[in-house]
């Protein structure tokens, strides 16, 4: 039976290039097999139509889709050949989950996931955060990626990525008061950032990283706060807290020595308004808010190059 469905026993980038270059015709006919289940479902089949343009090039985009650097096989319902007859898994994994929507918050072609690094730093700051979006968009509620790219509007207009992106936020620009629109603008870079910086192998276990994780980056109601629904203790929320301080201070050593493309995204991130939001003790709010505006002013220089 194992054999029957083809396990995929190499996860990594090589292994599915491996995979794929060994069993494309039998990925092939599994994926319009399974495509061909969807007409009799005149609502999904639409959504499906609506994100992959047709059944043939959805053959191609969601192989491009699995050997994508961002994809986490991992994370995946099979490892084997029954992968690619789940056509509602690859519908959810390309829009986020976020069907009947503009391309969901996170329309990314196709071109941009699959570029390969040429050397050239535009196209490599495209690359970067296209994979980072990914990532991030499959961890945190929709309106949470809308205030990403309202933040970062600029800087993907300099690098030519709105062409590629498509940048669809004016939902979440409706919502909400100036004020609270830069507050969550903030909590949506300094998140991206974790992600994106890797920040989490640096951080000291308090016991309580799990927690934080779990509560900003495990979806839950698309309103605010944007975060899970796990209940909390005045002892977790203290500790989490703690965890947020750490991440401070560890992005503060990135900015040490960090690249262009780094300072851009720290300076989106830096403002003093995230310890209110977070909810910092008064005990730590000045420093941890100088810390925060000292990011902003010390990014200006090397930044300039891009925003």
């Amino acid at each position: 039976m194992t054999d029957t469905l083809l396990p995929i026993t190499d996860i990594s980038k090589e292994g599915r290039l491996s995979y794929i270059d060994k069993y494309k015709v039998n990925v092939q006919l599994t994926l319009l097999q399974s495509m061909d289940s969807l007409e009799d479902d005149f609502a999904t089949n639409d959504q499906f139509m609506n994100a992959f343009g047709s059944h043939d090039s959805a053959v191609d985009m969601i192989i491009n889709l699995f050997l994508a650097d961002g994809f986490n096989l991992e994370k995946a319902p099979a490892r084997d050949l029954s992968l690619f007859s789940m056509p509602h898994y690859w519908l959810k994994y390309k829009t986020g989950g976020r069907l009947n929507t503009c391309v969901s918050y996170f329309g990314i072609s196709e071109e941009v996931i699959d570029t390969e690094l040429n050397g050239d730093p535009i196209d490599d700051h495209i690359e970067y955060l296209a994979e980072g979006l990914r990532e991030f968009n499959q961890c945190v509620a929709p309106d949470m990626v809308g205030y990403w790219l309202m933040a970062n509007k600029k800087l993907l207009n300099e690098n030519g990525a709105l062409n590629q992106f498509n940048l669809c936020y004016e939902d979440v620009e409706q919502k909400g008061s100036e004020g609270k629109k830069t507050r969550y603008k903030a909590d949506a870079c300094f998140r991206y950032l974790y992600l994106f910086l890797n920040i989490k192998p640096k951080l000291i276990d308090n016991g309580y990283i799990d927690a934080y994780e779990n509560k900003y980056f495990v979806r839950g109601k698309n309103i605010p706060q944007y975060t899970s629904d796990q209940s909390e203790d005045h002892t977790k929320k203290k500790n989490v807290r703690e965890v947020i301080r750490q991440i401070i201070d560890k992005i503060q050593e990135v900015d040490c020595e960090c690249t262009v493309l780094q300072a851009c995204l720290i300076r989106t991130m830096a403002r003093k308004s995230l310890v209110d939001l977070y909810e910092f003790e008064p005990l730590y709010k000045r420093e941890f808010g100088d810390k925060l505006k000292s990011l902003k002013q010390i990014q200006t220089a090397c930044a300039e190059e891009l925003i």
